[in-house]
């Protein structure tokens, strides 16, 4: 069962149904980056730092060039985003692709990147890019030579693990990560000789692949568990490309790094977090070594209690802060039985007020709320002088809140007006506190947090001293838990911890503090304090059942699987949990799995399967034992059985990942269309959305690589979703180079246009320009063509693919009569060192002839073309350019006046198959004519100038037809001057 699934994204699929939550039934809305800071906290760094709503999926290159260029997939801005990046961002480039939803930004540096270290700070909700440039007296000159991978080795250090490349030269490089399961990494340009495709496991890293890709390396690293943050550096000494994976992200961005506004806080009723952060849970690695089974563990068999408890409705309110699957909240008791004066001032009642106390007496022993509430009304009105009349406003408010705690949401305007009627009359009662925590309380239940959090801090501030104190606190900070302010939530908890370490509700602090660390990744801290809990009062969990999940689940991403075993096996026996038995059943199978004892997990998936025949549980289990077989009809079978569930689509998920595995896109395609067609978005769809767009890629490389052009089109045209802004820009490279080869021009400049320069590897770069220039040109547009061309003067491309960019552009040039420009670049490209085919470089002397002919430079011209011809006669594909040679070799002669000459040239044109459609042909002819004239051969002249009368362009015959009229004349004068002469 190795090759069982370890997607904790069963978890969330689980209990949202269990809990009474359901999904979202409008449109997955994407990451929204809210805020950017740049510092520079020395010389020679810069830190970028952006505010997301969740963890990014990124993509960052280096090209080698002084930026950094980052893509932030399903990813908006927010409405002030753009404008602090105009603001803050210096000259940071900054483009938004809305129907992509994704954002692009380019960061200047000062100097060659030496280094770089990503980081996502998850409870501060921070990406961070730390950026080092080399210094410049250390920068070497670049390289041209292409890096090749001799070797690629791996080391362990304290808290991390260390990847090197051994390349020789710097290379290109980017690092994208689309989901949680892969780190994955393109050395641009890079070849390698080595044979050993695959490495691992080891620490932090379950196993890297490497694969030879036409354009470069592919190295993927796939994690044991989220990486959150990477660090990748070259090393001038060895010329060594390294990799650093971090077992933890930094706990805060630093002091510099601060935020006026926050995330927006968590919605008021449980969501799901997005499919790649649920993956934590279950993608921890196999472990290579098996685990022992100590004397308490079970073997063979299991003989525990099994209940299945019926679902926890969750409370009202909303969740906490962390984006935990269930609650984890303090809980501050209000349920105890309503005190009931006693003494002398009973004593001394009258009878009917003593009566109608006995009433009230009574109502409230049997916890009849609503009848006590009316009975109370009734004695305030009939002895408002009673001595019991302050203890009666007070309880007037404590019934009508015990209703309002039991579902009476209707109540919350009547509760807080009977404590605010019973507060303003005696506000120096001992009861006073207590009804202000209860408003407060109120309030909270009414979702109202800013009303509840200022009562709270009523009876804390001005009423300091007493046992409320602590109950205050704890309320508080549950509410700024739930309000997204972990900070001064914290503060109230510890408060209570602090100040009052003896108060029944130190423990309740501590929970609260151990949810939150468990919610924002803290496993560690969070087990500090569980244990304390656990050792202080050890039957907590009686209060708080779910405390035994939340510590199973701590132990489980701490990678203690035996002791996470244990706590699940008392939270089943327990009952009254997150999650029912079928789930608990197969998370206790995952602790197996995790420790390779592959019989046991198999055993506890196969109880849930049994037990809990049609539950979620026993699907998920079913989809855990569906990975080890190398078919999909297990998962067709969880499919058909739980059609429109979670459960369900999560099996055509893990379908298609299958299919994708194998290379068998198109079958990974169709199952995934199953999901990306459903009018609900959830994010199993959005992740299914994500493999669609990867399978794409694939089978487009695919088709380009295999020559089949058309094919590529075909399949970006009919792609549903669309591809733009959802693919690679490599890929989409290879889409618009389709287009331009089947000579759709238009369609090329659409694609084309989807992508920005610095976004390719250098190697890409040059094919896209000329691609894109002459797309452009094939349209008629020498303006965008030159505008494109002139811009990427200063961009780091090939050295052979800017020689042919410049030629293009000094074509361009020339016709549009800038001779001189045009001649300059011609020229610039004979002083360098030669890296064009001999066709291009016949071209370029073609070039020089025919504008040095222009300029009246004949014999240079001439000097030019014969060099064009002797390269050009090499090439069997340039008889084209041949034929244009000899033509403006011949120019070269007729304008001199040098007739004979410039027959012979433009003959030796046109018998080279220069037939009448092709273009310039009846030129060459016309200018033939003209020189036989010139000659004396009127007769052959007259015949050349018939025959484009006959079948010439309509402009030409109108100047033959001028030219035939006028030689008749030159002939008569011809004869007159020669007789005149004898």
């Amino acid at each position: 069962m190795k090759g069982i699934r370890r997607g904790p994204i069963v978890l969330w699929l689980c209990s949202i149904l269990l809990m009474g939550s359901c999904l979202s039934r409008g449109a997955l809305a994407a990451n929204r980056a809210l805020d950017m800071k740049m510092t520079v906290p020395a010389e020679g760094r810069t830190r970028i730092a952006l505010l997301l709503q969740q963890k990014p999926l990124f993509r960052l290159s280096c090209g080698g060039e002084n930026h950094v260029a980052l893509a932030l997939y399903e990813t908006t801005g927010g409405a002030d985003f753009s404008k602090t990046i105009a603001m803050d961002g210096k000259s940071m480039r900054f483009e938004e692709d809305t129907a992509a939803r994704s954002l692009k930004i380019t960061i200047p540096l000062k100097g060659s990147l030496r280094e770089v270290e990503c980081s996502w700070i998850a409870k501060e909700k921070v990406f961070l890019i730390d950026m080092a440039q080399a210094k410049p007296e250390k920068a070497n000159p670049k390289k041209t030579a292409p890096a090749t991978l001799k070797r690629l080795r791996f080391g362990t250090g304290e808290g991390f693990t260390r990847m090197v490349a051994d390349l020789g030269v710097k290379p290109a490089w980017s690092m994208t990560s689309r989901d949680d399961r892969s780190l994955l990494f393109g050395l641009s340009g890079a070849t390698t000789a080595a044979q050993r495709s695959g490495y691992g496991p080891m620490k932090i890293l379950k196993r890297v692949s490497l694969n030879k890709q036409k354009e470069g390396l592919e190295i993927n690293a796939e994690p044991e568990t989220p990486v959150e943050r990477v660090k990748v550096f070259w090393m001038q000494e060895g010329g060594k490309w390294v990799v650093d994976f971090f077992e933890r992200a930094p706990e805060t961005a630093g002091p510099s790094i601060l935020f006026d506004r926050r995330p927006d806080p968590a919605p008021d009723s449980v969501q799901p977090p997005r499919v790649a952060e649920l993956r934590r849970e279950t993608d921890s690695p196999v472990k290579t070594e098996t685990a022992e089974v100590g004397s308490g563990a079970p073997s063979g068999s299991i003989r525990m209690k099994i209940d299945k408890p019926p679902a926890v409705e969750p409370e009202a309110g909303g969740s906490a802060a962390p984006p935990l699957k269930f609650k984890v909240e303090p809980e501050v008791r209000h349920d105890n039985p309503i005190l009931l004066p006693q003494g002398p001032r009973v004593s001394n009642l009258r009878p009917a007020e003593a009566f109608l106390y006995g009433r009230i007496r009574e109502a409230l022993e049997a916890k009849d709320y609503e009848k006590g509430a009316g009975l109370i009304d009734e004695f305030l009105a009939g002895f408002p002088d009673s001595p019991l009349t302050e203890d009666m406003f007070f309880l007037s408010g404590d019934c009508r809140f015990a209703l309002l705690e039991r579902g009476e949401k209707g109540l919350y305007p009547k509760v807080v007006d009977s404590y605010h009627e019973a507060v303003s009359r005696y506000p120096k009662s001992e009861k006073t506190p207590t009804a202000l925590i209860k408003t407060g309380r109120a309030h909270d239940l009414a979702g109202n947090d800013n009303e509840a959090i200022g009562f709270l801090s009523i009876a804390i501030t001005q009423y300091g001293t007493g046992d409320h104190v602590p109950a205050a606190l704890v309320s508080r900070g549950r509410i700024y838990l739930r309000m997204n302010k972990p900070q001064r939530a914290i503060e109230d908890f510890k408060a209570v911890i602090d100040r009052f370490p003896t108060s029944p509700l130190v423990q309740e602090a501590r929970y609260g503090i151990a949810g939150y660390f468990h919610g924002v990744g803290m496993y560690d801290d969070a087990e500090s304090k569980l244990k304390e809990i656990a050792g202080s009062r050890p039957d907590f969990y009686l209060d708080h059942p779910e405390f035994l999940f939340l510590r199973a689940r701590n132990h489980f991403y701490r990678k203690n699987y035996d002791l996470a075993r244990e706590q699940y096996f008392r939270a089943l026996n327990l009952g009254h949990q997150p999650e029912t038995g079928d789930l608990l059943l197969s998370h206790i199978g995952d602790t197996y799995l995790h420790q390779t004892r592959e019989k046991e997990a198999e055993m506890l998936y196969r109880m849930a399967v049994e037990y809990f025949p049609e539950s979620e549980g026993a699907g998920i289990a079913k989809l855990r034992i569906a990975d080890q077989s190398s078919g999909v009809t297990a998962y067709e079978e969880v499919y058909k059985e739980n059609l429109n569930k979670p459960i369900g689509d999560l099996a055509l998920l893990e379908m298609a990942g299958k299919f994708y595995k194998k290379g068998q896109y198109a079958l990974a395609v169709e199952t995934i269309k199953k999901l990306t067609g459903k009018p609900v978005q959830s994010d199993v769809q959005r992740e299914a959305r994500q493999l669609y767009f990867r399978c794409a890629e694939k089978e487009i490389k695919g088709y380009y690589d295999g020559g089949k052009y058309n094919k590529v089109t075909e399949y970006f045209q009919k792609a549903d979703p669309g591809l733009s802004g959802n693919i690679e820009p490599e890929i989409l490279l290879l889409i618009g180079d389709s287009f331009y080869r089947g000579k759709q021009f238009a369609d090329a400049v659409q694609v084309f246009s989807q992508i920005t320069l610095r976004e390719l590897t250098p190697p890409s770069r040059g094919k896209f320009l000329l691609d894109f220039a002459r797309s452009h040109l094939s349209l008629g547009d020498e303006e965008k063509a030159g505008t494109l061309l002139e811009n990427a003067s200063g961009e780091n491309l090939p050295a052979a693919d800017r020689q042919r960019g410049v030629l293009l552009l000094a074509e361009i040039y020339r016709k549009k009569g800038e001779l001189k420009r045009a001649s300059d670049l011609l020229h610039s490209l004979l002083g360098e060192k030669r890296l064009l085919s001999d066709r291009e470089m016949a071209a370029v002397y073609e070039s020089i002839g025919e504008i040095s002919n222009k300029q009246s430079l004949y014999e240079r011209a001439r000097d030019a073309l014969n060099r064009s011809i002797a390269l050009a006669e090499k090439d069997r594909e340039s008889k084209e350019l041949l034929r244009s040679a000899y033509a403006e070799m011949g120019n070269s002669y007729h304008f001199e006046g040098r007739h004979k000459e410039a027959i012979r040239h433009y003959g030796q044109s046109l018998d080279l198959d220069y037939s009448p459609e092709m273009k310039g042909y009846w030129d060459v002819k016309y200018r033939l004519a003209l020189s036989y004239l010139g000659a004396g051969e009127s007769g052959l002249a007259s015949r050349l100038m018939n025959e484009i009368l006959e079948e010439g362009d309509p402009a030409l015959q109108q100047k033959v037809q001028i030219k035939m009229g006028s030689i008749p004349l030159e002939k008569e004068l011809k004869r007159l001057s020669l007789e005149k002469a004898d």
